[in-house]
């Protein structure tokens, strides 16, 4: 056996057998994924606790924001409790012995409330380190991630459920305004001229004509828009009135989405990694969507389009050409933005240099072009001679970048600047997957859109249309954390400590 050759390694953490290939180049079809368990399992017990003490703060951070309820809770959490169980490089009943000296010492509480607050998180960490340690031991470490991801799903659902119903100051809950037919001229805001649609198809109207009526009676406006993009695509609408029959359904109905959406997130993560590092993006596009789910962004009909895009993603990377082209023709249907799925198939079939494969995306795109049309002709029977675009307005610049890549964000950071810091980050993990074909079909979908805000189509009150590019950026989160594990790898090797290389075939 040469060096060349991959064997199976001496040493097998957790039982699973690493491939063992340090001096052959990389093939297309793998990914070379870096092993730190070695690593931090063969540490001194010093570096050991320090590892543990980043967890616990990670896990305190939780716990904190537990206490004041808010929706981000979960991902320090899986982080805290999942990973080190994951990688092995923590000690778990150690983390929870550091998070509960942390929370006696910086608990900003006094009294039976914080000795509460104190019993609880060490019992929930030792319960929760308890039990991780039991599924590992009985082989259930390669089901943390599922497990992990339905733990942030169902309490992405609770909390949601709990929001849409919490009664504010003025005596009504979300759950009231959504069960609440806006009356003419009585609102000045676009998720309110959405669901005034919906009520009147729910009414017998056609969607046409329920989305001119809802428009007239918006009291910032009495003209109707001259532009074909001022008036929203009917897909979304119609499957509302089909599947829903008050606006609490509606509501009910955006947190169902939002699980698919963040199924959906992990399983094209997992393409581009693995599953543990899947997680993290799922967890951060719900907390994406938290941003909606109490407020009339619920019924913008960007964050109902995002699944369909996802899923012409999820097949373009398995390599189903005419699958994902057809979900890349519907998405634009739900939201013309959407376009910019489209492209990318396209640029990115483009590298593979096969005609059968370009025409496909040629042909959904004329599909798109076609149903589009019948749109048009429809917004002309209410407005003669509509605009094809968006009326006249120009790029939006660089402030109207920076206001759509944060739209939606605050309840993933506090800070102004960060947002950009997780669109650089993102963009640099999408753009490191090994494909040139995945590269450019990333770029086309995470940098284009910019460029053409930029340049080319903004408006100041349209940052929301972030939704269609900003959470791909978070989807970039998984590969961009095999950077860093690529670049502390090259660190320790620089500073003479060897660690081994995984190649996982997929």
């Amino acid at each position: 056996m040469t060096n060349n050759e991959p064997r199976e390694a001496n040493n097998t953490i957790s039982g699973v057998p690493q491939l063992i290939n340090k001096h052959s180049p990389e093939p297309a079809v793998m990914q070379e994924q870096l092993d730190l368990v070695s690593y931090f399992y063969r540490r001194s017990p010093i570096q050991r606790l320090a590892v543990s003490v980043i967890m616990a703060v990670l896990v305190w951070m939780a716990v904190r924001y537990w206490w004041t309820f808010q929706p981000l809770i979960l991902i320090p959490l899986i982080v805290g409790l999942l990973l080190p169980s994951m990688l092995e490089i923590g000690d778990l009943p150690l983390v929870s012995l550091i998070t509960a000296v942390i929370a006696a010492v910086l608990w900003p509480i006094e009294g039976a409330a914080a000795i509460l607050a104190l019993i609880v998180t060490t019992v929930v960490m030792m319960a929760v380190s308890i039990g991780v340690a039991a599924l590992t031991k009985n082989g259930w470490r390669p089901f943390l991630p599922y497990i992990a991801l339905a733990i942030i799903l169902t309490g992405f659902f609770a909390q949601g459920v709990a929001e849409q119903r919490v009664v504010k100051d003025n005596g009504y809950s979300f759950v009231d305004l959504l069960n609440y037919e806006p009356p003419p001229k009585q609102y000045a805001f676009d998720g309110f001229i959405y669901l005034k649609t919906f009520y009147l198809m729910k009414q017998g109207s056609g969607y046409y004509d329920s989305l001119k009526g809802a428009l007239l009676g918006d009291q910032r406006s009495s003209a109707l828009p001259a532009s074909v993009m001022g008036w929203r695509e009917p897909t979304v609408f119609y499957i509302w009135n089909i599947l829903f029959s008050t606006g609490e359904q509606v509501g009910i109905g955006f947190l169902l989405l939002t699980i698919i959406v963040a199924i959906l997130v992990f399983l094209v993560a997992k393409e581009l990694s693995n599953a543990n590092l899947a997680v993290l993006p799922a967890a951060l596009v719900c907390g994406y969507y938290m941003y909606g789910v109490a407020s009339m962004w619920i019924v913008f009909v960007e964050y109902w389009a995002l699944p369909v895009s996802l899923a012409a993603t999820l097949f373009f990377l398995r390599g189903k050409n005419s699958i994902a082209a057809a979900f890349a023709a519907a998405v634009p249907l739900f939201r013309e933005l959407y376009i910019f799925t489209l492209m990318a198939g396209f640029f990115g079939t483009l590298v593979d240099k096969n005609l059968k494969k370009i025409l496909v995306w040629v042909a959904a795109g004329f599909a798109f072009l076609g149903i589009y049309f019948l749109h048009y002709l429809k917004v002309k029977t209410m407005v003669p001679g509509p605009t094809p675009g968006w009326g006249g307005v120009q790029g939006g610049g660089l402030q109207f970048i920076l206001d759509s890549i944060s739209f939606s964000t605050d309840n993933l950071v506090t800070m102004p600047n960060v947002p950009v810091a997780f669109y650089i980050f993102g963009l640099i993990g999408l753009l490191s997957v090994p494909s040139l074909r995945n590269k450019v079909f990333f770029a086309a979908l995470v940098v284009l859109p910019l460029i053409v805000f930029y340049k080319f189509l903004g408006y100041q009150w349209s940052y929301y249309w972030g939704v269609c590019y900003m959470p791909f950026a978070l989807l970039g989160f998984a590969p961009a954390l095999v950077v860093v594990e690529r670049l502390l790898v090259l660190m320790l090797e620089r500073l003479g400590i060897q660690a081994s290389v995984e190649v996982a075939t997929r």
